[in-house]
């Protein structure tokens, strides 16, 4: 029996998986250049790029896979816990360890923290899907 917000946590649960294909696809394509670590400049971290593009194409397909087939709990539980603590990881690399350093303007720091806020959003649905134990 579904709960009350079973219609809430499927719409999360397709917004988050698209969004994170979508990543995924830019940071494997290369005429789209447009994942955090093609943004940095001086640098080729193309790897970086290509790794977490493939690693959020996969925790896309994964989330939105299980809104159609039947997963044990366990496995819901190790994977989105996989997932969040990926999606924590790249947060820190990509904002604090990469992005910190170039913040020499008012204007810089707003936009940082914009993006900042997004990615704690995402990274509280992922939190959501965990504790629930519902990718």
């Amino acid at each position: 029996m579904k709960r009350k917000s079973g219609l809430s946590l499927t719409l999360l649960r397709v917004s988050i998986g698209a969004f994170f294909v979508l990543l995924g696809l830019y940071g494997i394509l290369p005429s789209v250049e447009e994942s955090v670590f093609s943004l940095i400049p001086g640098y080729g971290y193309g790897f970086l790029e290509i790794i977490f593009g493939i690693v959020e194409l996969v925790c896309g397909v994964i989330i939105i896979i299980s809104l159609f087939t039947f997963l044990s709990k366990r496995v819901k539980v190790v994977t989105s816990l996989v997932i969040f603590i990926f999606w924590c990881l790249r947060v820190l690399i990509g904002r604090i360890v990469f992005r910190l350093p170039y913040l020499a303007t008012f204007q810089g720091f707003e936009l940082w923290l914009l993006v900042l806020a997004a990615e704690f959003v995402i990274g509280v649905a992922l939190w959501i899907f965990y504790r629930n134990s519902d990718l």
